[in-house]
């Protein structure tokens, strides 16, 4: 081998030793930036860490918490919507089946008539309408009166009954779910006026 390219092939060597320890700014700034960050500077980007993370947690609880509380309300508008339209259409409709079968009893209709037994029958599918609902007819004929469940529309004087007892269901009341919807309008016992009692006595004898 001729000593020019003795010469040219130690060149070469060189330059691919050169290129072998050629360090790249990216390097460099990394391996600047790895020096520079001081044991306190690393605790402290730990810590902004975790509390970025714990609000991101709670963001997140949130939003389940969001959804949970939006469900919620669109279920209790959903229902409050149906039972306002069974206050509005179906509780006046089985009042007006009562006042119906009431009034053909008075006029003297057989209890079993097929006309009566088939309004009675209407009345028995609403109710078992409103059961689907959770909704119960309160029953309070006869029963002492109790503000929980009763209106008191009127008092009538009677010794035949305890006071305050329930002598006539003018219109039904409702319970869901063992909740007054519809307190019962009730007419409801009170004593009779003694001192009356006792001049209708004298008159008589």
């Amino acid at each position: 081998m001729s000593e020019s390219e003795k010469e040219q092939s130690q060149k070469i060597d060189r330059n691919d030793e050169n290129d072998e320890l050629q360090v790249t700014p990216e390097d460099q700034q990394q391996d600047e930036a790895t020096e520079t960050v001081s044991p306190d500077e690393y605790k402290a980007l730990e810590k902004e860490r975790d509390e970025l993370m714990a609000k991101l947690q709670r963001s997140l609880a949130d939003f389940q918490n969001f959804r949970k509380r939006s469900a919620q309300e669109r279920k209790e508008t959903i229902d409050r919507t149906e039972l306002n339209t069974i206050e509005t259409f179906v509780f006046p409709l089985i009042d007006d089946l009562d006042r119906a079968i009431q009034a053909a009893i008075d006029h003297g209709y057989d209890e079993n008539d097929p006309l009566l037994n088939g309004v009675k029958m209407v009345r028995e599918h609403a109710f078992k309408m409103l059961a689907q609902q959770n909704i119960e007819p309160i029953d309070a004929l006869g029963k002492p009166f109790d503000p929980l469940y009763h209106e008191a529309i009127m008092e009538q004087a009677t010794d035949a009954v305890p006071e305050k007892t329930v002598l006539q269901v003018v219109s039904r009341g409702y319970t869901q779910n063992g909740k007054t919807i519809r307190p019962a309008r009730v007419i409801v016992s009170k004593p009779l006026d003694n001192q009356k009692t006792n001049e209708d006595n004298e008159q008589k004898e």
